[in-house]
């Protein structure tokens, strides 16, 4: 039943898979540059804000699931998540970089005289290598942290699209509800002008015209209160789609379609899977991973490098005793070195604080996995009693208080009602329509809830038909 959105706008929805580093920064690469493609480019801090009313948004037609996509690559929140997730994205191969190599010069104060000249500059470079699993571990680690951010940018995305749903249907109920008002203004303003037109041709009850004077009164203070209501869920719908102040946000008059979850099965392995539970678990694994590297910090590291010794040519006393060719012959001289652990504790404490972090996050992926399921039953709750009281006003209560009210406008018309029987009988009917505007209302939005609980858009084969 939810709302249809275009697939390439639900950024909600990307799947990160594999296990190794390479692969799954690859996927994360191709994942950003997808969303980056569908977010729009945050404006300048210091443009001018335009507060002027726009009559219409590029993209807005009035239906959920063009605001929908327009909050995706408009709301300023889910570009900062995204941006987190591209920072997060940068580190696996900052945490596989190896040291930077290490470049020293020598100069001799006093030479150095040697057989075959004197020493008088020293170049080195020395580069060292870290045991290979505590890089490697650390970027696949940064690696799934990464994923992490991914999935809570994810759940950012469905918690927009229940935010945007939540202002819409808001939005939706007050205008609609304004409609329903007005007819009742209508309906009285008719009934009085009825009812003075009795009293000076019939002597009607002068205290009939007061009370229906005092309902008209009380309808416009309504009205003139939704008006209000009107202008800050207006403000509140602009504001979670992203777009500029004073944009027009029309609605669509058609109600959402009332209809049930068909496989509640595949929405409880939908909710487990939630981003918000893979982000912790995506957490973690990069905790076991980040464990392996602090135990390779006990291990040691190795070292290359290469010495340059510059020699001069040697003084005339000793140049006839050495060969022309091994005149000022430079020396190079190649080193290796191997750095020991010394601080054991100092590692096993790094590794301690991986595997509690570790259990940590895996706590906390039990806890959200155990919440997704009982906000699953609440929502699935919420979907069944909306459909089903929506249904009754459609089919049941709304007709029989109209038909109770056309009734008692016959009666009345041919003397047999009175005029308190007749206001009792449209108010009635009043009432139920606004109740059946409120049933649609918070039927869409336990729609909302429902698809932000289970993690994606429901299709015809989970749930109803979207809109």
């Amino acid at each position: 039943m939810g709302p249809r959105v275009p697939r390439s706008s639900i950024v909600a929805l990307a799947v990160v898979l594999g296990g190794c580093a390479d692969p799954l920064e690859r996927s994360t690469a191709t994942a950003l540059a997808e969303v980056d493609a569908e977010l729009r480019p945050l404006d300048e801090p210091e443009a001018p804000l335009e507060f002027t009313t726009r009559t219409s948004v590029e993209g807005i037609d009035g239906s959920l699931p063009h605001y929908l996509a327009y909050a995706y690559a408009h709301r300023p929140a889910l570009r900062a998540s995204f941006e987190r997730w591209r920072a997060a994205a940068q580190r696996p191969r900052q945490a596989r970089r190896l040291p930077e190599p290490q470049i020293t010069f020598t100069a001799f104060v006093r030479p150095v005289e040697t057989r075959v000249g004197p020493q008088r500059l020293k170049l080195g470079a020395m580069q060292w290598f870290p045991w290979p699993s505590k890089l490697g571990a650390a970027g696949r680690a940064a690696a799934h942290e990464a994923q992490a951010e991914q999935r809570h940018f994810e759940a950012d995305a469905l918690a927009v699209a229940a935010e945007v749903s939540t202002a819409y249907w808001t939005l939706w109920e007050i205008r609609r509800t304004r409609a329903v008002d007005q007819d009742e203004l209508t309906i009285l303003r008719s009934l009085t002008e009825q009812v003075r037109v009795q009293l000076e041709v019939s002597g009607a009850d002068l205290a009939d015209v007061a009370r229906l004077e005092l309902m008209s009164t009380r309808a416009e203070d309504r009205l003139a209160g939704l008006d209000e209501r009107e202008r800050m869920a207006a403000a509140e719908l602009v504001r979670v789609i992203g777009a500029p102040p004073g944009t027009a946000v029309p609605t669509d008059a058609r109600e959402p379609a009332v209809e049930l979850p068909r496989d509640e099965a595949v929405l409880h392995l939908a909710a487990i899977e939630h981003p918000r539970v893979q982000a912790w678990a995506s957490l973690s694994e990069a905790a076991q991973l980040r464990e392996r590297s602090a135990r390779a910090e006990r291990l040691p590291s190795f070292g290359v490098g290469v010495d340059w010794i510059i020699t001069g040519q040697p003084a005339d006393a000793n140049a006839g005793h050495v060969a022309p060719a091994e005149r000022g012959k430079d020396a190079v001289m190649v080193t290796a070195g191997v750095k020991v652990p010394l601080w054991g504790r100092a590692y096993g404490a790094a590794a301690s604080e991986a595997r509690a972090n570790d259990a940590a996050h895996r706590a906390r992926a039990l806890e959200a996995r155990n919440m997704a399921l009982a906000e699953l039953e609440r929502s699935l709750a919420r979907v069944r009693d909306g459909a089903r009281r929506t249904a009754l006003l459609e089919s049941t209560l709304v007709p029989q208080a109209e038909a109770a009210f056309e009734s008692v406008t016959l009666s009345y018309a041919s003397g047999r009602s009175s005029i308190g029987e007749l206001m009792m009988s449209e108010r009635d009917l009043l009432e139920l329509q606004r109740e059946r505007v409120a049933a649609y209302a918070a039927l869409g939005i336990a729609w909302a809830e429902l698809e932000r609980v289970v993690g994606r858009p429901l299709t015809t084969s989970e749930g109803g038909e979207g809109q």
